[in-house]
C-alpha cells in the first residue's frame, strides 16, 4: 500500500470524480464530461477496488472485489456502477438521491496468501480493522472488506461470517481452501 499512501489530494479527488461520473453517466445527468485522459497514472495500473455508497450515514449500495482483472480506473467505474444500480440489497439509485449521496472508494492491495490450518491460526494472521479476508473455494471466491470489522466484535466472528458467506461450515476446517488477506486505502466524500 505504500505507493498509494503518498499520493496528493488530487489523486483522491480524481478517484472520487471517476466513481461519481460512472454513476452520473448512467443516470443521464447533465454533467461535465470527466476526462479519462487526464487521470493520474496510478489509475492505469492493474488493481482492484471497492465502492461504498451511503445517504445520511446509511448504506445505499456497495460493490467490490479484491481480485485484480483490469486497470484501477475500470475497476472503480465498474464497482461504482454496480454499487449504485446492481446491489441486490437495494433498488437502483435514482437521480433525486444524488445530492445526498456520499461516495467512498477503496483501493485494494494485492492479495497476500495466508498459510493457516485452523480458524485460530487464521485469526492470528490478520489484524482486526486493518485486514480484509478473502477465501477461494470450490463454490467461488468470497471476501470481507476491512470496513466489515465494524459489525463484528472479535476476530473469530469476522472469520465465521466470511465462512458462512462462502458456504463453509465454521466447525470444519478444510486445507483445500485458499485464504488471503488484503488492505485498503479509502477516499471519501461526505455531504
Amino acid at each position: 500500500m505504500a505507493h498509494w499512501q503518498h499520493q496528493d489530494d488530487s489523486v483522491g479527488d480524481s478517484i472520487l470524480n471517476l466513481a461519481r461520473s460512472a454513476i452520473l453517466d448512467n443516470l443521464g445527468s447533465d454533467v461535465d464530461d470527466f476526462e479519462l485522459d487526464s487521470l493520474p497514472s496510478i489509475l492505469e495500473n492493474k488493481g482492484a477496488s471497492y465502492v461504498r455508497l451511503s445517504i445520511n450515514g446509511q448504506l445505499r449500495g456497495e460493490f467490490g472485489s479484491p481480485l485484480t482483472h483490469e486497470h484501477l480506473s475500470q475497476s472503480i467505474r465498474q464497482c461504482a456502477y454496480r454499487a449504485a444500480f446492481s446491489d441486490p440489497k437495494f433498488q437502483p439509485l435514482k437521480a433525486n438521491e444524488l445530492p445526498m449521496l456520499d461516495v467512498e472508494v477503496s483501493l485494494v492491495t494485492p492479495l497476500e496468501a495466508i498459510d493457516a490450518h485452523s480458524v485460530a491460526e487464521l485469526g492470528d494472521c490478520i489484524i482486526p480493522t486493518i485486514d480484509g479476508l478473502h477465501v477461494a473455494t470450490n463454490y467461488g471466491d468470497f471476501s470481507m472488506f476491512p470496513d466489515a470489522w465494524a459489525a463484528h466484535s472479535n476476530t473469530r466472528m469476522f472469520i465465521t461470517q466470511l465462512m458462512r458467506k462462502a458456504y463453509i461450515d465454521p466447525r470444519e476446517w478444510n486445507d483445500d481452501y485458499k485464504w488471503y488477506k488484503f488492505q485498503t486505502l479509502t477516499f471519501g466524500e461526505h455531504h
